[in-house]
């Protein structure tokens, strides 16, 4: 029996469903106990070549009443139980997620209450016994008696499925850069994980097409390439695979539909760990929307979206090789700006002070942070990533050090801040070429985009 595609694409995450990495759990339901609603977000499997694995469950929480706090109280699940083949397992305690990646387990946090509506992730651990399990686990989640019915405690339940081991994917080749058109620029090679299967974008190419039947003539090529990641057949219906470019300022195009290099229109059914490409056609306007064009989403069915950063066009260029090629205008390493409005992420707001040239190497971002969150926060405890989109449509990477003003300020010890308090720290992005120009900088907290900011150029 073919398992159907549900393109539920809430989170990002890098090469998911592999060893020591977190496997995105599909349409997992929630479930209501007491004041909490709970859903399994994730599970990641550790020690898999012993006979003595772990399981390490993410569990999304919110407070679901509209009135009332609850207290995240360190013994709230201690009844909570795993099944796996005739034993049972217990936890010791939970800890509160800083992200969803190895090493991002977090700790318990003593005090923590949840306001009306306040979400979190908690994270559950469970040493088993024997092999690595690939069939499906039962979770028994259990909140200690918190609720009085004629002077006796009543503890509520549920059972809820957790998905077995998958093993390591195969990789698909990079698909080599074919430039046509105006403009080619490679897109960014991680996959993205919305459930079962996982979505890569490979190139885009900007061109210029016919107007005719009131198309618009900024003509525009994505190509992907989608794997299936479960242990059972995959169809893949493209009529339902649905896909929009997105501009600056909101307007959408969207692509008369996907292109399957199988099928031939029809549905496709794609072995475990089979891949396919395909590509998608959009028609923009014009030249200028394509200058303005800054996302892409998908979605499949009736399931949430999925959306990717698309690299810059810039007129005048053939492909993306001869775009590197050219050198950039330099940028001052002073190029304060210190416009704009304070964008919100998930962590502290953020506003760009100045960006440019770094001693170090490369190029600098420097942002004013501002604590809005209520309590005194950490400057270097942000979880979110920072990356630079450069004119050569490559994204780059922080090097995951600490600055203060700017990169030949290095940060040795935590700066705190008080709510409503200001600070400048700078991210020095070590790889961008002298050769590119920086675009824009991307803010994401597990994949998922929380603030842009466009860079003088």
């Amino acid at each position: 029996m073919a398992t159907a595609l549900a393109l539920t694409c809430a989170a990002a995450h890098a090469s998911p469903a592999r060893a020591q990495e977190n496997q995105v759990v599909v349409d997992a339901p929630s479930v209501r106990i007491d004041k909490l609603a709970l859903r399994i977000h994730g599970v990641r499997y550790e020690n898999i070549n012993s006979n003595r694995p772990s399981v390490v469950i993410y569990v999304a929480v919110q407070n679901a009443t509209s009135v009332s706090t609850v207290l995240m109280a360190a013994n709230l699940f201690d009844e909570s139980v795993l099944l796996h083949g005739s034993g049972n397992y217990g936890a010791k305690g939970y800890t509160f997620a800083a992200g969803t990646a190895p090493g991002q387990e977090g700790t318990f946090t003593a005090g923590k209450v949840l306001k009306p509506g306040q979400n979190t992730t908690l994270v559950f651990r469970y040493q088993l016994e024997g092999p690595v399990p690939t069939a499906p686990l039962t979770w028994i989640v259990r909140e200690r008696p918190s609720i009085v019915k004629l002077l006796k405690e009543i503890s509520q339940e549920h059972r809820l499925s957790v998905p077995g081991y998958v093993p390591p994917m195969p990789t698909p080749p990079t698909v080599p850069l074919a430039p046509t058109g105006i403009q080619t620029l490679r897109m960014p090679a991680s996959f993205i994980q919305p459930g079962g299967f996982r979505l890569r974008t490979d190139q885009i190419t900007y061109g210029r097409g016919s107007t005719d039947n009131g198309r618009g003539s900024g003509l525009t090529v994505i190509n992907m390439t989608l794997q299936n990641t479960t242990n059972a057949p995959l169809d893949v219906n493209p009529n339902l695979l649905n896909s929009f470019v997105v501009e600056q300022d909101g307007r959408r195009s969207q692509s008369p539909g996907v292109s399957l290099d199988k099928g031939n229109g029809a549905s496709v059914t794609l072995a475990p760990r089979e891949w396919l490409s395909g590509h998608f056609t959009y028609y923009l306007e014009n030249q200028a929307a394509q200058r303005a064009a800054r996302r892409v989403e998908f979605k499949y069915g009736s399931g949430q979206t999925l959306t990717i950063d698309l690299p810059p066009f810039t007129a005048g260029a053939v492909s993306g090789q001869q775009v590197a090629a050219k050198a950039a205008p330099e940028i001052p390493a002073t190029a304060a700006v210190t416009t704009g409005d304070f964008q919100k992420t998930a962590y502290m707001d953020v506003k760009l002070d100045r960006a440019g040239r770094s001693k170090l190497g490369g190029a600098e971002v420097t942002l004013t942070l501002r604590n809005m969150i209520g309590r005194r926060l950490g400057m270097q405890n942000d979880w979110q990533t920072y990356s630079l989109l450069a004119s050569d449509g490559v994204e780059y990477r922080a090097d995951g050090n600490h600055y203060g003003t700017s990169g030949s300020d290095t940060l040795a010890s935590t700066v705190w801040l008080e709510n409503e308090n200001e600070a400048k720290r700078t991210w020095v992005f070590l790889k961008v070429p002298p050769t590119v120009t920086p675009v824009r900088l991307i803010v994401r907290e597990y994949g998922k985009e929380k603030a842009s900011i466009e860079l003088p150029r």
